[in-house]
């Protein structure tokens, strides 16, 4: 059987993802640029796998405001949000009533879940988010979803439709 070249794979791959899911960097080295304000994906990695997705976008100065919801539904799932500055330190909220964990905004349990933290940046900064998240599935049907909302000092658009992603 001759191999299949990269194109055909590479197109088969992109079918396989639910409609209108984009493919994201998984390397923190390479983050993809964000452009919008809002991501929304559907947890598809497989029972008790996870993911880890890269992003970046320009912020500050000011607040930078990151809301996690998580809809598990009967299912249970956990998604990590941390950012870190040009220089690769991890910014700590300077508040978050929820649930904030070695300086992560999360969202995490059976059914739903929803965690707003706030990041104070003194000047204009290019950060990356790190998106971390793993899942339990319980019963059949609709797997768990996220939606990661960044608000405030951010240079993102605030109005365009949600960058939908298919973790797989």
């Amino acid at each position: 059987m001759k191999p299949m070249p990269l194109i055909v794979c590479a197109a088969l791959f992109t079918l396989a993802l639910p409609a209108g899911a984009q493919n994201v960097s998984t390397n923190p080295d390479t983050p993809t640029t964000l452009k919008v304000n809002t991501i929304v994906g559907q947890m598809l990695q497989g029972d008790g796998k996870s993911f880890d997705n890269y992003y970046t976008f320009k912020a500050g100065p000011g607040t930078v405001k990151v809301r996690v919801t998580l809809r598990a539904g009967t299912d249970a799932g956990d998604v990590e949000v941390g950012l870190t500055d040009p220089d690769g330190n991890k910014l700590a909220p300077a508040t978050c009533p929820g649930d904030c964990n070695y300086n992560n905004v999360i969202a995490t349990g059976q059914g739903d879940s929803v965690t707003t933290a706030t990041f104070q940046l003194d000047s204009n900064k290019t950060l990356v988010m790190h998106v971390h998240g793993s899942a339990q599935y319980y019963h059949a049907g609709p797997k768990p979803s996220y939606r990661i909302s960044l608000d405030g000092d951010v240079s993102l658009d605030k109005t365009a439709t949600p960058l939908k992603i298919a973790n797989q």
